[in-house]
Order: C-alpha cells, then sequence, then structure tokens
C-alpha cells in the first residue's frame, strides 16, 4: 500500500515540477493518494500524506517563482484547506462502511458471525486445511430449554444468556477459529487443530468454561455440544458436515443435555461418525445449585 501510494505522490511531484513551467498545474491529482491512504490506513495516515502533499506543492511553486511570492502561499493554503478535509471525509466514509459490513455479516446480539456468513468462511476453512492436511474441529451448542427461560425470567433474562454465550465464546477462541449464531439459541464453532492437540479435551475444556460463563448470569441455564472432528482426506459438503454434527448434538439433548459429545467425520455413508468419547454429563458441576433451587420451589410450593 505504501509502495503504491509513494509511487504515485512521487510521480504528481515530478510531474508537477517539470509541467509548472507551462502553466499546467496538476496539484489537484494529490488528492489520489489522499485518498487511497485515507481510505485504506485512516484519518490519521490521510492528514499526513495531506501536509507533505501541501509541502511539495508549495515547494515547487518556490522553486520557479522565487521566494516570497503570494501565490506560493496561496497554494499553500489551499491545499490545507481541501486536501485534510478531503482525507477526513474519505475516512469518514470508510468507517461507515466498516461497521454496515460489520452488521451485515455478525449477530448483534452475540457478535458471532451470521448464518450465511459462517457458512461462506467456514467452506473456506475446509478448503484450505484439506491443502494444508490440517484437522478441522466443528462444534455445534444448543442452549438447554431456552424457551423455558424466556417463559420463565422474560425474554431480558434471554436475552442476558445469549449475550454471556457470546461474550464468553468470542473471549475464548483463538485467531483463525470462526463462531457463527445458526438460529435461535443454537451456535457453531469451527476451529483448527494444532498437529498434537487433542479434540475431546479441546471440545470439553470450551464446554466447561462456556457453562461457567452461562452459570454466572445466575440463571439456570446449559448448553448441549456435538463435537466433529473433520481429517483433511475427507471428501464432503459443508451441509453433510453440519448435518452430522447436528446428530452429535442432539444426541446429548436425549441422553440428558449438558454434555459433549464426540465424533470422527467419516466418508463412509454407513459409519458417518465413528464415536471417540461418549460424552460426561457435566450437570454435576452444577448439581448443589440446582438441588439448592429445587429446594426453594419445594418451599414455595
Amino acid at each position: 500500500m505504501w509502495a503504491v501510494t509513494a509511487l504515485t505522490f512521487v510521480s504528481i511531484a515530478v510531474s508537477g515540477y517539470l509541467l509548472h513551467s507551462s502553466g499546467l498545474h496538476i496539484a489537484p491529482l494529490y488528492m489520489i493518494p489522499v485518498c487511497l491512504v485515507s481510505w485504506r490506513l485512516g484519518l490519521r495516515a490521510g492528514i499526513v500524506l495531506s501536509l507533505a502533499a501541501a509541502a511539495t506543492s508549495m515547494a515547487i511553486c518556490l522553486s520557479w517563482w522565487g521566494p516570497g511570492k503570494a501565490l506560493a502561499l496561496g497554494n499553500l493554503a489551499l491545499q490545507l484547506l481541501t486536501l485534510p478535509v478531503l482525507a477526513a471525509i474519505v475516512s469518514s466514509f470508510r468507517c461507515n462502511f466498516d461497521r454496515e459490513h460489520f452488521l451485515a455479516r455478525r449477530d448483534g446480539k452475540t457478535g458471532a458471525y451470521n448464518r450465511l456468513a459462517f457458512e461462506q468462511r467456514a467452506e473456506r476453512m475446509i478448503l484450505r486445511a484439506a491443502g494444508e492436511h490440517q484437522r478441522l474441529l466443528l462444534l455445534y451448542l444448543d442452549l438447554d430449554g431456552f424457551k423455558a427461560i424466556n417463559d420463565r425470567y422474560g425474554h431480558d433474562a434471554g436475552d442476558r444468556v445469549l449475550e454471556a454465550l457470546g461474550a464468553s465464546t468470542l473471549s475464548l477462541l483463538r485467531k483463525h477459529d470462526c463462531f457463527g449464531r445458526m438460529g435461535g439459541d443454537e451456535f457453531t464453532i469451527l476451529m483448527p487443530l494444532e498437529p498434537n492437540e487433542s479434540p475431546e479435551d479441546r471440545a470439553e475444556t470450551l464446554h466447561a468454561q462456556l457453562a461457567a460463563a452461562l452459570f454466572a448470569t445466575s440463571i439456570d441455564a446449559t448448553c448441549s455440544m456435538g463435537a466433529l472432528v473433520i481429517p483433511p482426506c475427507v471428501d464432503t459438503s459443508l451441509k453433510e458436515v453440519m448435518r452430522r454434527v447436528d446428530r452429535l448434538m442432539y444426541a446429548v439433548k436425549r441422553s440428558g443435555k449438558d454434555s459433549v459429545s464426540h465424533g470422527v467425520l467419516s466418508s463412509a455413508s454407513e459409519q458417518a461418525e465413528l464415536p471417540l468419547f461418549a460424552g460426561i454429563n457435566t450437570r454435576a458441576n452444577w448439581h448443589r445449585r440446582s438441588t439448592a433451587r429445587s429446594d426453594e420451589l419445594v418451599a414455595t410450593n
């Protein structure tokens, strides 16, 4: 970026110096690199380049007309007025563009990618992982009894649960992990695995951390999670991968909720998922709280 800008800037300055004697003024062309830098690097860089352009333009005028000429000072004043304002306008447009682009791809409640944005990025991640012979871990999680939470505590409480889950997940993910909200109370995470990293440990640790974040909301919220390892050698579509990890998640729902079910993606249709670990019911971690709340309900009834 800087190389292209510098080349453009120098070309304009040299051309301006050579053409100045003929009465042809090309100082307005400095707007091109100022716009480029303001768009790509922001207002501060645009202002710096604007000042450099104004100083260069003034130096060219003085070199031809000699020092103390009013025209050179007028040219400097004009450049100082127009170029910084232009930089401010372009950088403001860029900020608005970035904000709208973010909102178009993100879920406003949780900060996760929306379904379309997640699927687009996930497809690119799967292709890249296959080329680099890298395993991926796909997690599909669903909040347990979320409708009951809304009915019992109100939709504001449900929003707090979603916000807590989103904030916690985003803080736990690594740079290249992808977090998406598939709709309602269902979320998915796609992450590359290190060569010696255990997918079971990674999924269990993340589930325990999210369970702790949900516990901190003081609302009886838990989540069920399906964890599917995607080997680089398996050729399948994202739709099929999502269908299989969804089955793992619903297996947890049927077996008591609030735990993780693990599997490895296989290309064989009769062995869609090879179970690695049945999953430990982590509800025991919150048994004391659940028992206390049950006692309170019995007492009030």
